[in-house]
C-alpha cells in the first residue's frame, strides 16, 4: 500500500484538485493522510467534503511543512510513501508508473519524475526536467552543487524502509527541507528519474520561494551543506567538494532569485521563463559534465 502525504496550509483554493488527483489514480491501493497545519481559511471545510474512507484528516497548530509531513509519516501504514503538496496535482498514471519502475528495478529505493509548472499569474506552462545519474556519488555531487535540480516532493515515491536510517524532514528548515532529506537518503539508496512529467505544480505568486528573503535562503542552504558535510557524510567521501558547494550556493540563489521575482509585465514573465528554461538546460549539461570529471 502507498501512504499519500498531503500537508496543507491555507490551501482552500487548491486542496480539492490535489485530493481528486489522488482519488483518480489508476492505482488505487493507497491511504491519504492530510495534515492541516493551522490553516486560517476554509481548508478544513473543503477537505471534510470528501467522504472516502481512505482519507485520514488531522489538524495541528501551525508548525511548518516539515512537521506536518513528519506527523503524517508517523501515522502512515504503507510500504511506500508519496508526497503531494496541496497546491499541486498528480497525473492519473503517476503511482502506477512509479510502482512499475520499482518492480523492474529492485535496487531502486526512490523514484521521482519531471514536473509541469504553471505560472499562477499568467497560466504560462513549462516542463521542469531532472536528470538520472549512474552512481549515487554523481547524484550526491549534483544535489550539493546544483540544489535547483532537487527532485520536487510532489513527484517522489519512496520505500518507507529508507526512512529509519535517513531520518525525517528537518523542522529547522523553512525551505530546502526536501533537499536535506534526499541527501540523507541518497547516501545509502539509489534514485531513478522518470523522464516525463507525472505531476503539475502551480507557481503561486505568494509561494515561499517567491517571498523568501535571499539572505534567509542562503542561510538555509549553508545550514544544509554544513549538516551534510559534518553529519551525513560520515565516511568523508565528499569533503573535496565542500568549497565548491558553498561557492555554488551564492550562484544558485542569485540565479533563482532573478527568475522567481515577479514582474507586473506579463511579457516580462514569459520572457524570463523561456530564458530560465533555456539557460538552466545549458547550465545543467555543463555542470553534469563538470560533475563527471571532478
Amino acid at each position: 500500500m502507498i501512504s499519500v502525504i498531503i500537508p496543507a496550509y491555507n490551501s482552500e483554493n487548491y486542496i480539492e484538485k490535489a485530493i481528486n488527483s489522488v482519488l483518480n489514480q489508476t492505482y488505487q491501493n493507497f491511504e491519504i493522510i492530510i495534515i492541516n497545519d493551522g490553516s486560517t481559511d476554509n481548508t478544513e471545510e473543503v477537505i471534510k467534503q470528501f467522504t472516502d474512507s481512505r482519507i485520514k484528516y488531522i489538524y495541528q497548530a501551525n508548525q511548518g511543512v516539515s512537521a506536518a509531513r513528519n506527523k503524517a509519516i508517523e501515522l502512515s501504514d504503507g510500504d511506500y510513501i508519496a508526497f503531494l503538496d496541496a497546491d499541486d496535482v498528480w497525473h492519473p498514471e503517476k503511482l502506477q508508473i512509479q510502482l512499475n519502475c520499482f518492480k523492474k528495478n529492485p535496487d531502486i529505493n526512490l523514484v521521482y519524475s519531471n514536473i509541469k509548472m504553471i505560472e499562477e499569474s499568467t497560466d504560462i506552462e513549462f516542463i521542469k526536467n531532472f536528470d538520472n545519474f549512474k552512481t549515487r556519488k554523481n547524484l550526491i555531487k549534483n544535489l550539493i552543487l546544483t540544489p535547483f535540480n532537487c527532485p520536487s516532493p510532489s513527484t517522489v515515491l519512496l520505500k518507507k524502509e529508507c526512512l529509519p536510517e535517513a531520518g525525517l524532514f528537518d523542522k529547522n528548515l523553512t525551505v530546502g527541507e526536501d533537499l536535506d532529506l534526499w541527501l540523507r537518503i541518497a547516501v545509502k539508496n539509489n534514485f531513478y528519474c522518470i523522464k516525463k512529467p507525472l505531476a503539475t505544480a502551480i507557481r503561486r505568486q505568494n509561494g515561499i520561494t517567491r517571498t523568501l528573503d535571499p539572505t534567509k535562503a542562503i542561510e538555509n542552504n549553508i545550514y544544509i551543506l554544513n549538516k551534510f558535510f559534518n553529519e551525513t557524510d560520515k565516511e568523508k567521501q565528499f569533503q573535496n567538494y565542500q568549497n565548491k558547494a558553498f561557492a555554488f550556493v551564492y550562484f544558485n540563489i542569485g540565479f533563482h532569485y532573478f527568475f522567481n521575482t515577479d514582474s507586473k509585465n506579463k511579457f516580462s514573465i514569459k520572457t524570463k521563463n523561456i530564458f530560465f528554461a533555456f539557460t538552466k538546460k545549458i547550465l545543467r549539461k555543463l555542470i553534469n559534465i563538470y560533475i563527471l570529471v571532478i
